[in-house]
């Protein structure tokens, strides 16, 4: 299993995105943590699209901060555990009968 985890800081422009393809190029894996993603999952959706990759999972932004975003790709089976504004848990069985567990954690500081 072969993870990406990035603090993208809004993947909505295109040269974010053009960059996110040429990691998943380069890199090849099978998840991709976005962190501080700072848009709605409607255009996380998008995005899915545009990367041609099968499944995400997407915590929505909160005002004008955080958001996460997990996206895979099969035929692993992707099970969510637990999720909250700071963080996804998930379980990935592979097609070998492996298990495996994933986190991301986004530290987000209170602003007073």
């Amino acid at each position: 299993m072969n993870c990406l985890s990035w603090n993208c800081r809004e993947p909505s422009n295109s040269s974010a995105v053009q960059a996110l393809k040429r990691l998943m190029l380069s890199r090849n894996p099978n998840a991709i943590f976005l962190l501080e993603t700072k848009v709605d999952s409607s255009r996380i959706e998008s995005i899915r699209g545009e990367i041609k990759i099968d499944g995400c999972f997407a915590v929505d932004r909160l005002g004008r901060r955080g958001g996460l975003v997990v996206f895979w790709k099969g035929p692993e089976v992707i099970i969510l555990i637990r999720y909250s504004q700071n963080h996804v848990d998930l379980e990935v069985v592979s097609t070998y009968s492996f298990q495996w567990r994933l986190m991301s954690f986004l530290w987000v500081s209170r602003m007073t």
